[in-house]
């Protein structure tokens, strides 16, 4: 199931889990997919880490919204993408 990504969409996940939305979508996509995750966020934050070289693939490389950051930091307008939710919620 998809849903569009909304800040209670964001508080959904948070609350069941989840600290990370990914997506490999361009980011001139004007509608990212974005997959809830739990990732440990000091692996994500050190680029030279195993985790982050298993992801990098060129030309598909994942990005990544912190779920608290986008909370938080981030005005409801300029969520943007749907959030692909199987098995999430």
């Amino acid at each position: 199931m998809f849903v569009t990504l909304t800040r209670k969409v964001l508080i959904v996940l948070r609350d069941r889990g989840y600290n990370t939305l990914t997506s490999v979508s361009p980011l001139t996509e004007d509608d990212p997919v974005w997959y809830p995750q739990n990732i440990d966020i000091t692996e994500l934050m050190d680029l030279d880490s195993e985790f982050m070289s298993r992801l990098s693939i060129p030309l598909h490389e994942p990005h990544f919204l912190l779920i608290d950051d986008a909370i938080t930091d981030i005005y409801e307008d300029y969520l943007i993408g749907t959030v692909f939710l199987q098995g999430c919620i």
